[in-house]
């Protein structure tokens, strides 16, 4: 093998640190795909489920807590950490998840989607993944990021249904938040992603 072809090969480092924010990603992924096809069902079950707007609401309020709270958690990472802003931003998507599992109005469903959405950590992640692989891999472990979102679209659309009836239907919004924190023990901290990538670079050389 060339010295060349040395350089585009994953290191082991880099490998746990895409595996392990991939999952970051697939499981939050997981928790937005997989409720579109059974929410405006399971709110029927819900106090004021009948109501189009607040079904819609839910739905919504999600991904415009994540527009909103992007930048500042983005922002956060820089001067904080990003192991440190990921692990508060997973704990605010737990709690939001467990809201919205227990909530038995379409209100409390809503702010319950909102507090997940406010756990909006993919800036700092994809910022994590940054510090932790080569340039000359980069583009192949962001590619690794989409595909795991991709996977896990189809994924919810196959097993959405089997959420549908009772409590189960509204289950997978609570199972998401500590699967994302257990995860977080898979991640490297910040100083040795950063070791890590000022090392590989080295390696490398001019």
């Amino acid at each position: 093998m060339t010295k060349a072809s040395q350089k585009i090969q994953f290191t082991p480092e880099e490998w746990r640190a895409c595996l392990a924010l991939s999952m970051l990603y697939g499981l939050r992924m997981l928790g937005l795909f997989l409720v579109f096809p059974i929410l405006a069902a399971e709110a029927q079950h819900l106090e004021g489920g009948g109501d189009p707007l607040w079904v819609g609401i839910a739905v919504g309020v999600y991904g415009l807590t994540q527009a909103l709270f992007q930048i500042p958690f983005g922002i956060a990472s820089d001067q904080y950490g990003r192991r440190r802003v990921i692990l508060a931003g997973l704990t605010v998507f737990a709690f939001g998840s467990f809201v919205a599992a227990m909530a038995t109005s379409i209100e409390w469903l809503s702010v319950g989607r909102a507090l997940q959405g406010s756990g909006a950590i993919s800036a700092a992640v994809t910022a994590f993944l940054a510090d932790s692989t080569r340039e000359e891999v980069r583009t192949r472990a962001m590619a690794l990021i989409g595909g795991t979102i991709g996977l896990t679209f189809a994924l919810s659309l196959i097993v959405a249904r089997a959420f549908r009836r009772g409590w189960h239907g509204r289950s997978i919004l609570v199972n998401g938040g500590p699967g994302c924190c257990s995860d977080v023990a898979c991640i490297p901290d910040d100083g040795a992603a950063a070791s890590a990538s000022d090392g590989l670079l080295a390696a490398a050389g001019p």
